[in-house]
Order: structure tokens, then C-alpha cells, then sequence
């Protein structure tokens, strides 16, 4: 019974926020492109090195392919790059928390920039992906990552879309904490570049029916590899 009240109080919220942002828009509270898509890198801000912040270094990669610049935000608690044409907007959020607090700047950013919950996509580590490793993934439960956990509570929604990077699992389950908070050993750092690039190539290409150009990116960022 918890989790049926849970899940219809979940669903009760998102389709509340669906509707609000439908009156703001029919009232012209809102720009066209503000019904965005919000890119969230999770980790613990400061230490980026680290392999829970692996979806702030994808997330930083993104960026740096698209020629965008980061701005300090502090009403969203966050750095926020910005990609915009005439009717579209992709942000890319990095919160200024510690991985367990991730969820407050995410919904800070949500309520100011008017986006929706399915809306809106996180790029996190994963212990259940080995190192090398990363998927899509729609949806579902956390599956005890604090930072989509928090995520979820301050957002009330199980919706958003997830790319899942994987850092593999220490063998001990009582290490999982320290190893998480380790840095990439220096063996394993060509490994962690390739798979931060083919994380931005997913991104770019989930992404590229909603702005276009941003296929081209992918194309600019092959002819560097190969003037290399």
C-alpha cells in the first residue's frame, strides 16, 4: 500500500507540473524554447577526478565539443552551459553539491527554466557497468545511486532518461564506498577517455533530433581525432 501511494503520489505531481507549464506557455508566461532539455552531470562537486564524478567529466566533455562556455548560476546551485536556436534549448547542468544533495539543484533548475521531468536526462557512474561501459537508460528505479535518488525525492519523478557509466565493482562489497570516491588509476585513464567519448557520441546522438546540428559536432570531433 506504501508504494501504491508512492507511485500514484509521484505520478499525481509530474502530471500537475505537465499541466502548470501548459498554462504558463497558453498564457505566454514562457518563450517557446523554454520547454527545454536539461542535461545534468551527478557527482560530488570538487572532486571531479573521482569515480562517482564520472558524469560530470562526460558532462564537461558535451560542453567542450559544442564550443560552450560554463556560468556560475547560484539560484540553481549549479554551473549551467547553454546550447539555443530559434525554438530549441539544451542545457547542461553541473550542481555545486555533494552527490546526495545533487536533487536540489536539479529541481531548482527544473522550476527555473520550466522543465519537464521526462525532460530531463542524468549522466551518472554505475557500479553494475564495467569500466568501458556505458548505456541509455529510460526511466526506473535508483538502484541505490544517491544522486539519482536524490534526484527523484526532490523531483517527485521517476521519469528522467539516464546515461549510466560504468566504473565496475570492487570485490568487497564493504569497499564500495572508498572506491567510489577514489580517483581513475593511471592504467585505467585511456580507458575512461574512450568511454567519455562515446558517452558524448550517445548524448549527441539522443539529443540530435531535438537540435540538429549537433550531428555536426560529432563529425567536427572525428576529423580532430584524425588530424591528430
Amino acid at each position: 500500500m506504501i508504494r501504491l501511494n508512492r507511485r500514484l503520489s509521484i505520478h499525481t505531481s509530474y502530471i500537475a507540473a505537465k499541466k502548470a507549464i501548459r498554462r504558463l506557455l497558453r498564457e505566454g508566461g514562457m518563450d517557446k524554447h523554454d520547454i527545454t532539455c536539461l542535461v545534468v552531470g551527478l557527482g560530488n562537486y570538487g572532486k571531479e577526478r573521482t569515480r562517482h564524478s564520472a558524469g560530470r567529466l562526460v558532462v564537461d566533455s558535451l560542453a567542450a565539443s559544442l564550443d560552450l562556455e560554463w556560468e556560475r548560476r547560484r539560484e540553481i546551485l549549479g554551473h549551467v552551459a547553454e546550447l539555443t536556436t530559434d525554438d530549441k534549448r539544451l542545457l547542461l547542468l553541473k550542481p555545486r553539491l555533494y552527490m546526495n544533495e545533487n536533487g536540489k539543484s536539479v529541481a531548482k533548475a527544473v522550476k527555473h527554466f520550466g522543465v519537464l521531468p521526462d525532460d530531463v536526462f542524468l549522466v551518472h557512474d554505475d557500479l553494475e557497468l564495467p569500466l568501458g561501459k556505458c548505456d541509455i537508460k529510460m526511466g526506473g528505479s535508483a538502484r541505490g545511486h544517491n544522486g539519482v535518488r536524490s534526484t527523484m525525492t526532490h523531483l517527485q519523478s521517476d521519469k528522467m532518461g539516464r546515461l549510466r557509466f560504468g566504473i565496475g565493482r570492487p570485490i568487497l562489497k564493504q569497499h564500495v564506498t572508498s572506491y567510489v570516491l577514489s580517483e581513475f588509476d593511471d592504467t585505467e585513464l585511456s580507458l575512461v577517455q574512450a568511454t567519455v567519448q562515446t558517452s558524448v557520441e550517445l548524448l549527441i546522438m539522443k539529443f540530435a533530433h531535438f537540435i540538429p546540428q549537433l550531428k555536426d559536432s560529432i563529425h567536427d570531433d572525428e576529423h580532430r581525432r584524425e588530424q591528430k
